[in-house]
């Protein structure tokens, strides 16, 4: 990314341009503490590989001087004690530290240790999970749970298959287009399925904070979700290529990684 930000301003620069960014002031913004790319370094290591492209990455990161770090957390909120130890536990974790009394507290919240009211609170909750196997597992448990055979929707979707219904939580993949909302990683609803020939073709989805063309949501019940051409790696060859798939998946479990930075009234892990 620092990379094309560098050749973009290079080439609609009159002067500077052997200077790192055309001698253009830059600013980003970040938590360092975030979990690295996938399949990827981070900024501030070292590239492994001998990579032009990793090297000239890691030297233009080296020329940003001035660094402003910012100290106190707002985003839980709360000055409860149980949102004080809740605030104080995230800032150790995300560190790599824990104390017994993150145990402890932790502990509060164990399943075995809760009412059966708090537990039905979370029945609709997200759930997060280390690895996709045990994501995959999940949402397939409450697909299952939550409708007949019959209801259950499976759709050949590039390399793997998409089984959803109407009514079944999803989220999207990919941003299709930011302005509208339609952005990696938002909630929506499965609210019917569009067929040609026997194959599915459409998948209209009603996505809450959608903000554009209402009058196409009228039309459609919802926004008409298309197949797209989607950058996926495979690990059988080992590298990343182009398939042809509906950007959308089950959305009752999510890993880490992909949850991170979003904000959510509940969760369980």
């Amino acid at each position: 990314m620092l990379q094309l930000i560098d050749n973009i301003l290079k080439k609609f620069s009159f002067v500077d341009k052997d200077k790192p960014f055309a001698n253009k002031s830059n600013n980003m913004m970040g938590n360092i503490w975030q979990l690295g790319p996938v399949g990827d370094f981070e900024l501030y290591t070292k590239p492994v590989l001998d990579s032009p492209q990793h090297n000239l990455a890691f030297d233009l990161y080296r020329f940003f001087e001035n660094v402003f770090a910012l100290k106190n957390s707002y985003r839980q909120g709360g000055s409860d004690e149980s949102s004080v130890k809740h605030r104080q536990f995230l800032e150790r974790l995300k560190r790599g530290g824990c104390r017994k009394e993150d145990v402890d507290f932790l502990s509060t919240r164990i399943m075995s240790r809760l009412s059966e009211n708090a537990i039905r609170l979370f029945k609709n909750s997200l759930h997060i999970f280390q690895t996709n196997s045990q994501v995959r597992a999940h949402n397939l448990s409450v697909l299952k749970s939550t409708n007949n055979p019959d209801e259950i929707i499976v759709i050949e979707n590039g390399d793997e298959i998409l089984q959803i219904a109407v009514g079944a939580s999803v989220t999207l993949q990919k941003n299709l287009n930011v302005d509208w909302g339609l952005v990696n990683s938002a909630f929506g609803t499965i609210k019917r399925v569009h067929y040609k020939d026997d194959l599915a073709y459409c998948i209209v989805v009603d996505f809450p904070n959608y903000t554009e063309n209402m009058t196409e949501m009228e039309t459609f019940g919802g926004v008409p979700i298309f197949k797209t051409f989607t950058n996926t790696y495979c690990r059988d060859t080992n590298r990343f290529i182009w398939v042809n798939k509906f950007p959308i998946g089950s959305c009752y479990g999510s890993t880490i990684h992909k949850i991170q930075g979003q904000t959510l009234p509940s969760v369980a892990v």
